[in-house]
């Protein structure tokens, strides 16, 4: 899923973050999980191609609730993405602030 973060983005961005800002401090909560295992990536929308790294931010096991502070630079088009290895979850993304 690419979240629009900065700037005027397709769909609004996060809290009026400015378009010059660098960088986003994110809370991630996913909850309502449905995997055991399951895990969110969260990285910066690229300019081409759709490799997501290999890693995680957050890690769950099926019907947990957890949250984790993220800090993830801002990709193309004021954007970042975020990306659910498997099962599924709702995410819910607050903004803590933004480097600029």
């Amino acid at each position: 899923m690419t979240v629009n973060v900065a700037g005027t983005g397709s769909g609004g961005t996060l809290d009026n973050i400015p378009s010059n800002a660098t960088a986003v401090v994110l809370n991630v909560t996913a909850t309502n999980t449905t995997s055991n295992g399951g895990f969110l990536t969260i990285y910066p929308t690229p300019a081409s191609g759709s490799n997501v790294p290999n890693i995680s931010d957050i890690n769950w096991n099926m019907g947990n609730t957890v949250a984790n502070l993220v800090v993830v630079k801002i990709g193309n088009n004021g954007s970042i993405n975020i990306y659910n290895a498997i099962g599924s979850a709702d995410v819910m993304v607050d903004v803590v602030g933004y480097y600029g």
